[in-house]
C-alpha cells in the first residue's frame, strides 16, 4: 500500500501509510523540506481534509485509500488577526503547499470549512471508535474472574506427590 503525496513545484513523494500518523506526518515534513516548525497534514486534491494530525496514535492507512493522490497542506496562523472570538484564527488557516493550488480559492475555502467541523467531528469519531485498553475495566473484570476462582478452587496437588508417580512407573517399565 502507498500514497502520493504532492507539493511544491508539482513535485510527488511516494509514501508508505502503514505507520501511526505523527510518525507518517513526521516523515512527510521530512522528505518534502518542510521547516521544523511547519504543522502540516495532508488533504485530497478535492480538498477534504484528511485531520492525521488530530489522531497522532492511529495508523494512516486507517484514514487514506490505496494509491490515493494527496496534497500537502500547512496551517497558518494569523497573529495580526488574532482574537479569543475569532475561532479560525485560533485554530490556524490550512494553505496548501502544491504551488498550483496556492491561489485557488475554492480549494482553499474547502480546506478551511472543515477546521471547525473537525473538532465536532474529532469528538464524535473518537466516541464512535472502541477503546484499545481501558485499565479500570481490565482491573474489574480481573477482580470478578479472581474472587470466582477463589471460591470454587479445589486444593493442588502437592508439588511431590505428582513426580513420585512418574518415577514409580518410569522405574516399572
Amino acid at each position: 500500500m502507498f500514497v502520493t503525496v504532492r507539493y511544491g513545484d508539482d513535485q510527488e513523494q511516494l509514501f508508505n501509510p502503514n505507520s501511526r500518523n505523527n510518525l507518517f506526518l513526521l516523515n512527510v515534513k521530512n522528505r518534502c523540506q518542510c521547516q521544523s516548525e511547519d504543522v502540516i497534514d495532508v488533504s485530497d486534491e478535492r480538498g477534504n481534509l484528511k485531520n492525521l494530525s488530530n489522531f497522532p496514535k492511529e495508523y494512516a492507512k486507517e484514514y487514506l485509500k490505496d494509491r490515493e493522490r494527496l496534497v500537502l497542506v500547512r496551517r497558518d496562523y494569523d497573529k495580526s488577526s488574532y482574537s479569543t472570538q475569532n475561532n479560525l484564527s485560533r485554530q490556524g488557516i490550512f494553505k496548501p503547499l502544491l504551488q498550483s493550488l496556492a491561489g485557488n480559492q475554492e480549494f482553499i475555502d474547502k480546506l478551511n470549512s472543515q477546521i471547525d467541523e473537525s473538532s465536532l467531528s474529532e469528538l464524535s469519531t473518537k466516541s464512535q471508535r472502541p477503546s484499545t485498553f481501558d485499565v479500570d475495566e481490565f482491573r474489574a473484570v480481573r477482580s470478578r474472574s479472581r474472587s470466582s476462582m477463589t471460591s470454587s478452587k479445589k486444593p493442588l496437588p502437592k508439588r511431590g506427590s505428582r513426580t513420585s508417580g512418574l518415577r514409580k512407573s518410569a522405574t516399572n517399565s
